[in-house]
């Protein structure tokens, strides 16, 4: 189960920019921002890296990116698997 700020995370990674990730998640562009902010602080590590105006993902934001895919996904199956028993 995902952490609502991962979640805004892998929006961000899906689209590459705040504030359409915050019109996407429906939230302010500022919550977004401390969304990341704080997955920043506590794994201690930059998710994203400017060059001029675009952003890009980091190595260690594209290893978040790539584990909380897997867990979302993981957790998918789970719900179906579930989902089948009953």
């Amino acid at each position: 189960m995902l952490d609502h700020r991962t979640e805004t995370f892998m929006a961000v990674c899906s689209v590459m920019n705040y504030r359409e990730a915050a019109e996407l998640l429906h939230i302010t562009q500022p919550a977004v921002t401390q969304h990341i902010h704080y997955l920043e602080k506590l794994y201690h590590i930059k998710l994203f890296q400017h060059d001029g105006k675009k952003l890009l993902l980091s190595p260690a934001g594209k290893i978040l990116l790539r584990t909380a895919s897997a867990i979302k996904s993981d957790e998918q199956f789970m719900k179906e698997q579930i989902s089948r028993l009953s």
